[in-house]
């Protein structure tokens, strides 16, 4: 059984059949690609399309709060668009937008953005800075509730959009929404063409939600398209993640490397128990009933004893 959510796995796999190890309860590491969520900036439209007021957004998100407090600690922060890119061979030195509502207010007021004296709002040629979030049924509202509470501290609002999955998927493919959180998922090989390629930005139900743009991204995707270097296409693409990440399309989240697994002790399974490149469905083919373990099992439940 996978286990998706981080309050289950901490506060609820407890008990008898956990100490005792009736039931094994692992988090398990492979090579399976990391995909990346975050919030999507439409920089089709103002002001998302100020690199100052995106940069801004991403440093009043407490990202390090939310994980602890709201997810136990369960997951690791983004600083990355393709995270399984990097290890100790190839460090990630991306820039890390960690919550800094000083260094925020300084680009706001670089991008023209002042408070009104009377209410406090952030102003802008007779305007206020007000965020028109699109949420799907997915979009968790705890998280929502914390960003507008942090955003207001330097007098930007939050307005939530509800709609359900389907509603949502139709905005988001004619482009229409401001800001809203998407998740994608990764490939063993990278090919950032659709998602990031400036030819994508406005043809419509496409991978480039943001419209991001930028002819730097576009001569390295051209030059990944006929190297046949699966290192040298992954370096490319390393460098396409330095400039993304410096250019914030996103407002980047979180993640896992990890699978969270449960199972009744009387299986046998492979040392890295899944694959190198592969997920819980694994055990459908490389688990096995191991008939001593499940004897071992009954006579441990029903006589109260710790399996190993």
């Amino acid at each position: 059984l996978p286990v998706y959510t981080a309050r289950i796995w901490a506060q609820e796999l407890t008990g008898e059949r956990f100490d005792k190890n009736w039931i094994v309860k692992r988090e398990i590491h492979n090579s399976n690609p990391v995909g990346f969520q975050g919030f999507a900036m439409n920089t089709r439209r103002a002001p998302y399309d100020d690199i100052r007021v995106r940069k801004a957004l991403a440093h009043l998100l407490d990202r390090k709060t939310m994980n602890d407090t709201m997810m136990h600690g369960a997951y690791f922060l983004h600083r990355s668009y393709y995270e399984d890119l990097y290890d100790a061979e190839h460090p990630c030195t991306n820039t890390f937008y960690e919550y800094n509502p000083g260094k925020a207010a300084e680009l706001l007021r670089e991008a023209g953005w002042e408070a009104d004296p009377a209410s406090g709002a952030l102003m802008k040629n007779g305007r206020p800075l007000v965020l028109n979030f699109l949420s799907n049924s997915g979009t968790p509202d705890k998280f929502l509730a914390r960003y507008k509470a942090d955003l207001a501290e330097l007098g930007i609002g939050l307005e939530v959009e509800r709609k359900d999955y389907a509603a949502w998927a139709r905005d988001m493919d004619e482009y229409n929404f401001n800001i809203t959180w998407v998740s994608w998922s990764a490939g063993l090989r990278k090919d950032p063409e659709h998602m990031w390629s400036s030819a994508y930005a406005n043809s419509q139900a496409g991978n480039n939600v943001t419209g991001f743009s930028d002819p730097r991204i576009d001569a390295l995707i051209e030059t990944q398209k006929t190297e046949f270097s699966l290192a040298e296409r992954n370096g490319i693409c390393r460098e396409i993640d330095a400039i993304l990440t410096d250019a914030v399309p996103y407002i980047l989240l979180w993640n896992t490397d990890s699978t969270r697994l449960l199972w009744w002790n009387k299986f046998g399974v492979p040392e890295k128990v899944l694959s190198k490149y592969g997920s819980h469905e694994d055990a459908m083919v490389y688990w096995w009933h191991d008939p001593d373990s499940a004897d071992a099992l009954s006579d441990a439940m029903e006589r109260g004893l710790t399996l190993p």
